[in-house]
């Protein structure tokens, strides 16, 4: 942790928590994070659906929006605390595939905002 305390930190979600992605888990996860080094040293938000279930070992990404965690990547991407933050994923060899991730992050997004009870 001596390391973090000085540098930024990326949010980087793919499969750990595939089977709980609610927003009082969100809250919480959150939270604890703040509490241990600082919700603002959180700079960029690395996002990846998941191929394999939660406790599988495994991190296999998915394309955003067509894995295990699908729709509750909205809960991820509109938590108010990244509301200003970038948001990257990797991006596929396919022609114009990396285009419809980032279009299908921007509508989670929308979602989860307009189900937080915000303007999307």
């Amino acid at each position: 942790m001596a390391e973090l305390r000085r540098g930024v930190v990326p949010a980087t979600m793919t499969d750990p928590f595939a089977d709980d992605w609610t927003k009082p888990f969100w809250d919480a996860a959150l939270d604890d994070l703040d509490r241990r080094i600082g919700i603002e040293r959180i700079r960029v938000l690395h996002v990846n659906d998941s191929k394999t279930p939660l406790g599988s070992n495994r991190d296999r990404h998915d394309r955003v929006g067509e894995g295990l965690i699908g729709d509750g990547l909205a809960t991820f991407l509109s938590h108010p605390a990244f509301a200003d933050l970038p948001a990257i994923t990797e991006t596929w060899e396919d022609a114009g595939r990396d285009t419809e991730d980032l279009d299908r992050m921007r509508a989670l997004r929308r979602r989860g905002r307009r189900r937080r009870g915000r303007k999307a």
